[in-house]
């Protein structure tokens, strides 16, 4: 009989071969990112904060839908939180080679301001222009947020058909794993421990961060399902094709609709937008 899944210990393999492949091209990031700021020749960190801006050229001008925008925004909130672990790793290993000397900080804040300033202006800009050629609403972003809300809620189901933080990370093209593992190296790396209590210090630290996780997911779980409940509130009077029933007592999820114009009667149906993933394709392209 022929097998339907190539088994566990291959999807083991093809994982640990992915996962270093991409730590590798994460560290490979943070090197780049750490040379330009620490360079004596603002020439290379001009280019890197540079390259954001050619989002601009890309995207400002092009025809979008509210799936498109979806796609873009997901991507950012990805990319900034990627570029924050960076400029974490790079922090810490410049902190590292001065032996923690606090003076040493303040002559990253600039260079760190920068580019974390570049990233918001040009999100900014993009977004604005893309909303106002498309005659995009802003309460677009509104349903955006909704959905995300309800991808939490689902996976805190009692009986979920994935892993909590799946649901989330699918849609958002976000894998934390290549991140966590340089994360760790870079963190372990950085601090010397010595002496008897080193272990049980280690303990401790697992634990407190292992608590943080938790109490961080009580408090998404708990912002998810509050928004979820006023949107359903200012909703429940009206019969609206925005409005989805209630599925296994949590909130309920708003239906909305894909703005699209006309097509073809053998043209297949646009995905709604709650079936929109990072990598789902919308109007022919992925964002």
């Amino acid at each position: 009989r022929r097998r339907e899944h190539v088994g566990t210990l291959p999807h083991f393999i093809l994982a640990a071969v992915y996962i270093l492949l991409h730590s590798t091209l994460v560290f490979f990031q943070a090197i780049t990112l750490n040379v330009a700021i620490n360079s004596h020749n603002q020439s290379l960190f001009t280019i890197v904060v540079s390259n954001q801006f050619v989002e601009l050229k890309g995207s400002a001008f092009k025809k979008f839908e509210k799936n498109n925008l979806f796609q873009m925004s997901c991507s950012d909130i990805r990319e900034r939180f990627h570029q924050f672990i960076l400029l974490l790793v790079v922090i810490l290993r410049n902190m590292t080679d001065v032996y923690w000397n606090l003076a040493h900080l303040k002559e990253l804040v600039i260079p760190l301001a920068v580019v974390c300033s570049s990233e918001l202006v040009v999100d900014w800009i993009k977004h604005a222009f893309i909303t106002k050629f498309n005659s995009i609403s802003s309460t677009v972003y509104h349903d955006y947020t909704i959905i995300l809300a309800r991808d939490v809620a689902d996976s805190r189901h009692h009986l979920p058909v994935a892993d909590h933080c799946d649901l989330v990370s699918r849609r958002m093209g976000f894998i934390p794993l290549p991140l966590a593992v340089l994360l760790i190296r870079v963190v372990w790396n950085s601090i010397t421990l010595s002496g008897h209590w080193s272990p049980w210090l280690l303990v401790i630290v697992f634990l407190c961060v292992l608590s943080f996780k938790i109490l961080l997911g009580i408090v998404l779980l708990g912002m998810a399902c509050s928004r979820l409940n006023r949107f359903n509130e200012a909703n429940s009077g009206l019969s609206s094709p925005l409005h989805r029933p209630t599925q296994g007592g949590l909130p309920s999820t708003p239906y909305i609709a894909h703005q699209s114009g006309r097509s073809s009667s053998n043209a297949p149906p646009p995905p709604q937008l709650q079936n929109v993933d990072r990598f789902t394709m919308c109007s022919s392209r992925i964002v």
